[in-house]
C-alpha cells in the first residue's frame, strides 16, 4: 500500500495534474496545507485526499514530517504539486516496492526549463517522455522520494530538505530506480520564482544559525546569493563554509563559478584545482578549469582538460560549447564548427551554439551556411544583439540590402551607440 504525502499552499493551478498522474498507483493521499487561500483544499478533497492544516513555521522538514505522521501505507511517495510521474512508469514504480530489494529508492527530479548555462543541464535530445516535449532539457536532481513508512525515516533541514541521512542512520538500503519525476516549477510566474528565491535565502540563513557546523546550508545560501548576483555575500558564505569543511569539493566548485562570473580567473583556477584534487573526474569542474585556463591563454592546457571532459561526458553541451570557443580563439574554425554542431545536435534550441556557429560562418564568408543557423538563433533569442547583427551582415553578404538594414536597425535600437552596428549601417544606407 502506497501513501502519497504532499505539502501544499495555493497550488490550484498544478495540484490536479499532479494527483491525476499517480491516483492509479497510490492507495491514499495525505495533503498538508500550510495556508492556502485559493481552491487548493477543494481540489484535494475532490480527489479523495485526507487534508490536514498546519501553520507554516518556515520549515519544510517540519511540514513533510507532519504529513508522514498521518500516512498509514507501507510505503510513502513524496511529490510536490508542480511534479508528476509519467503513467508509463507506473508499473516500474509498483514493481520496486514489491521486489523487497531496498528500503528506499532514488527518483531523478527533472526541473524543466531552458537554462542552458547550468553546469548540469541535460538536453532533451531524443527523450521518450511526452512530459519533456515542450522544453529544451532539464536540470537533474537525484532524490529519495519513495521509501518504507518507518518512524525512523524523517526529513531534515528547513529548506532543500532530505530524508537520506535518517534512512542511512537506520541502516536502510537506498537504491536507484531510474524513474524520473517531471518538475514544472518554471511554469509558475516570475514573481513566484523571485519570492521563492528570497524565502529560500531567509530559511537557509536560519538553518545556518541552527546547524553552524554543517556545510550544506552554507552552500545552498551561497548559490542563492550567486543567483541574485550578490557576489560579496556569496564569497563570504563560501569561505566560511570552507573553514568548516575544507574537503568539500562542492564548495570549491561554487567558488570557481563565483570567481569566473566576476572575472577573477586566477582565483577561480586555484579554487577549482582544489576541488578537482578532491573529485578528479568531475566534468563540470574540468570544464570550468578550462575556462580559467582560456582566460590566461593557456590554450594547450584548456584543450587537454576539455578533451578529458569530453571522454567522460561525450554528450555534454557545456563541454562542446567550451571546445567551440577554444577552437575559435585559436583560429581553428572548422574544428570550432564541428564542436558547435555537436552542441546544436544535442540541443537544437541552444542559442549560444547557434549564434557562435553562425558567427564563424559569417567570418568565413559562408553566408548561405550562416543564414539558416542565424535565423534559427533569432527564433530562439529574438532580442539577442549578436544574432541580429550577424544575421544583418549575412543578408548584406547575400545582397539582400533591405532585410539587412532592418535587422541592423533592430540591433541598434537594442544597443545604441555600438560602433560596429553604426559602421555596417553606414555602408548600406
Amino acid at each position: 500500500m502506497i501513501s502519497l504525502c504532499m505539502i501544499v499552499c495555493d497550488e490550484e493551478a498544478f495540484l490536479e495534474r499532479c494527483l491525476d498522474s499517480v491516483k492509479a498507483i497510490v492507495n491514499e493521499i495525505v495533503i498538508v496545507d500550510t495556508g492556502s487561500v485559493d481552491c487548493t483544499k477543494n481540489i484535494a478533497e475532490r480527489a479523495g485526499a485526507r487534508v490536514f492544516d498546519l501553520e507554516w513555521a518556515d520549515d519544510f522538514s517540519r511540514a513533510r514530517n507532519y504529513a508522514l505522521e498521518q500516512a498509514v501505507g507501507d510505503w510513502v511517495l513524496v511529490l510536490d504539486a508542480d511534479e508528476v510521474i509519467s503513467q508509463s512508469d507506473h508499473s516500474r514504480l509498483v514493481s520496486l516496492i514489491s521486489g523487497g530489494k531496498a528500503d528506499a529508492f532514488i527518483l531523478v527530479q527533472r526541473t524543466y526549463g531552458d537554462n542552458l548555462k547550468h553546469a548540469e543541464y541535460v538536453s532533451r535530445g531524443t527523450d521518450r517522455y511526452t512530459e519533456s516535449a515542450n522544453y529544451a532539457g532539464w536540470i537533474p536532481s537525484p532524490l529519495v522520494r519513495l521509501f518504507r513508512n518507518d518512524p525512523g525515516y524523517r526529513f531534515r533541514y528547513r529548506i532543500h530538505e532530505v530524508i537520506e541521512p535518517s534512512i542511512e542512520e537506520s541502516d536502510g538500503t537506498i537504491r536507484n530506480s531510474g524513474i524520473p519525476i517531471h518538475h514544472f516549477t518554471y511554469e509558475k510566474n516570475p514573481d513566484f520564482i523571485n519570492i521563492k528565491l528570497q524565502r529560500y535565502l531567509d530559511y537557509g540563513l536560519k538553518q545556518i544559525e541552527a546547524t553552524p557546523q554543517d556545510p550544506k546550508p552554507y552552500l545552498e545560501v551561497a548559490l542563492v546569493y550567486l543567483q541574485k548576483k550578490e557576489f560579496g555575500e556569496t564569497e563570504r558564505i563560501l569561505l566560511k563554509a570552507v573553514e568548516i569543511a575544507p574537503d568539500n569539493a562542492d564548495l570549491y566548485d561554487a567558488l570557481g563559478t563565483l570567481y569566473l562570473d566576476t572575472n577573477r580567473a586566477s582565483e577561480a583556477e586555484r579554487a577549482i584545482r582544489k576541488g578537482l584534487s578532491l573529485r578528479a573526474n568531475d566534468v563540470t569542474m574540468l570544464s570550468k578549469l578550462a575556462s580559467a585556463c582560456l582566460a590566461r591563454r593557456a590554450h594547450g592546457e584548456a584543450e587537454t582538460l576539455l578533451m578529458r571532459a569530453r571522454a567522460l561526458a561525450p554528450d555534454s553541451i557545456m563541454v562542446y560549447n567550451n571546445l567551440g570557443l577554444l577552437f575559435a580563439v585559436t583560429n581553428r574554425p572548422f574544428k570550432a564548427i564541428d564542436a558547435f554542431q555537436n552542441s546544436v545536435r544535442l540541443n537544437p534550441g541552444n542559442p549560444y551554439a547557434l549564434i557562435s556557429l553562425g558567427m564563424i560562418y559569417v567570418n568565413l564568408g559562408r553566408f548561405k551556411k550562416a543564414l539558416p543557423v542565424l535565423e534559427r538563433a533569432l527564433e530562439v533569442a529574438p532580442a539577442d544583439v549578436r544574432a541580429l547583427y550577424h544575421l544583418g551582415v549575412t543578408y548584406a553578404g547575400l545582397k539582400q540590402k533591405p532585410r539587412a538594414i532592418e535587422l541592423l536597425k533592430r540591433a541598434q535600437r537594442l544597443q545604441p551607440g555600438d560602433p560596429a552596428i553604426a559602421d555596417r549601417l553606414r555602408e548600406l544606407v
